[in-house]
Order: C-alpha cells, then structure tokens, then sequence
C-alpha cells in the first residue's frame, strides 16, 4: 500500500527523534544500528489509525519498546 519507508541519512538519530516527537506515525523503529545511530529507520503511517508505537530491532530478539 506504500504506507512504509526505510529511511538512511546522515544525522539519523536526530531526524528519528523528530519524527517521534513532531509527526504522526503508526510505527517508527530503530532498525539495528548502535545507540548513536540506526542502520536505518523504518517508519509507517496509516490514514485510518496512527499507534504512534516507537520501537528498536537488535540482530537477536524481539522489537522493544523505545524512546529516545
């Protein structure tokens, strides 16, 4: 449906944090990556309902709630 992106650009931890606290979203997630920067950032949207739900995905385990 295109309600998806994978995002990688420079100074992503910031524009992650953007994303988190300026935009609506239904998922945006930390993909991989160390704690000062994703390999990228997949974020979704979806015009009939935005859970806003902020996650991390390491290489072992399950997504996490996240925030940063």
């Amino acid at each position: 449906y295109g309600q998806a992106a994978d995002i990688t650009l420079e100074n992503m931890k910031e524009v992650f944090k953007y994303i988190q606290d300026n935009l609506e979203f239904d998922q945006l997630i930390w993909e991989y990556g160390t704690d000062e920067s994703p390999a990228w950032i997949h974020v979704s949207y979806s015009k009939d309902r935005n859970r806003k739900e902020v996650l991390r995905k390491y290489k072992i385990g399950p997504y996490k709630k996240f925030k940063i």
